[in-house]
């Protein structure tokens, strides 16, 4: 039944054409993934900054100062060591 040109390449290029269609079809995904997640990073990173800088500067004024308690001979060299 298989001796027929015409069976073998009826029966056997779907399956070869299916195969190919497949895999293009799986590496088309993964460069659209690829590429929509660098492009969310980047988006991401670019939203980010002033978000980090604001929260950063934030912080840095609603910190509250250590104070340290010294005693009163060595409260001026201890303040100018703390300084430099």
């Amino acid at each position: 039944m298989l001796d027929s040109v015409r069976v073998r390449l009826t029966f056997g290029t779907p399956p070869f054409l299916a195969l190919v269609l497949v895999v293009l079809a799986l590496l088309t995904y993964f460069i659209f993934w690829r590429s929509t997640v660098q492009r969310t990073d980047v988006n991401i990173s670019e939203l980010s900054g002033p978000v980090l800088i604001s929260t950063s500067a934030s912080s840095v004024v609603r910190r509250p100062r250590k104070v340290q308690k010294y005693s009163h001979r060595c409260a001026g060299r201890c303040l100018r060591q703390k300084i430099k």
